[in-house]
């Protein structure tokens, strides 16, 4: 009896804690947040323009 406690308490266990793990193959898109902070890195560098700074990051915002 106590054995099977145990064993389904194992079972519960590693069921809760497979969907807590995401595993994803291939690459990842990026976030938002990181395609803004990306856009704000790239106009402090000059890389970019304020106004293709805006126009970017409204792009990036319509797509949410």
């Amino acid at each position: 009896m106590l054995m099977n406690c145990r064993i389904m308490l194992v079972l519960v266990a590693l069921l809760t804690l497979s969907s807590c793990v995401r595993v994803e193959s291939g690459s990842v898109a990026p976030t938002i947040g990181t395609q803004v902070i990306d856009l704000v890195k790239a106009k402090e560098l000059g890389a970019i323009s304020e106004e293709e700074f805006r126009k970017a990051r409204l792009r990036v915002l319509a797509a949410f």
